[in-house]
């Protein structure tokens, strides 16, 4: 019976080390999303706070990725990774001293129920606009980027040129709306190219008038 139970137990060991080794991972990648998400939300608040660009804006295909869109996927992942350490199936564990597990209890509460929220609200309001790439490319394969954003009776937004073979969006230009109106998203715009030069014009509505607040010129370097 003995030999038995010391087979089993041999057996077992193998296995809730394996658990053990899984539940650290899920845990260390866990934090290091929150962590993450953590500091989108501190580069969108030092942005807004000091007026700062401090986040480069790419365009993969038609994405542009942003802090708003990466921070909240990793805040749900990194917490989902978390709840999965939490699960009672796993192997039992050394048992922590009481104080210990009441601080952790306190400051899981705190991240979730204030910290996360309050850095995904900020964040949301900071990194709001909407965006997309227009269709109409340059000869030389430029692309033209357009952010745009609303609030009530408020908007507008910027445009930027992606060069050819990059995928770094270069702002160049700035406007306004009225009554939160999105020309790009309606449609009311128009774009051609003169050999490396955009001619990008821009068309509101009766009682929605749309104007630029820097007309450059939008040029495609190759």
């Amino acid at each position: 019976m003995t030999a038995t139970k010391s087979s089993a137990s041999t057996t077992a060991a193998p296995g809730a080390a394996r658990a053990l080794l899984a539940l650290r991972i899920c845990k260390i990648a866990g934090w290091i999303l929150i962590g993450l998400a953590l500091a989108l939300g501190a580069v969108a608040w030092l942005e807004r706070r000091f007026q700062v660009a401090l986040w480069q804006y790419l365009l993969f295909g038609d994405w542009v990725p942003t802090l708003w869109s990466l921070e909240w996927p990793a805040v749900l992942l990194g917490l989902g990774l978390l709840s999965v350490g939490a699960l009672p199936f796993w192997p039992a564990r050394p048992a922590r001293p009481i104080g210990r597990r009441i601080a952790t209890g306190v400051g899981m509460t705190v991240l979730v129920a204030v910290i996360l929220p309050f850095s995904m609200i900020w964040t949301s309001i900071a990194d709001h606009g909407r965006y997309r790439s227009l269709p109409e490319r340059s000869d030389a394969g430029c692309r033209i980027v357009v952010r745009e954003h609303s609030f009530l009776l408020g908007g507008g937004g910027s445009v930027g040129i992606v060069q050819p073979g990059s995928v770094v969006i270069d702002w160049v230009r700035d406007y306004a709306a009225d009554d939160g109106y999105t020309p790009f998203a309606a449609g009311t715009y128009s774009l051609e190219w003169d050999g490396a030069q955009a001619d990008l014009q821009i068309h509101g509505t009766t009682g929605m008038p749309v104007w630029w607040y820097t007309e450059d010129p939008i040029i495609c370097a190759n």
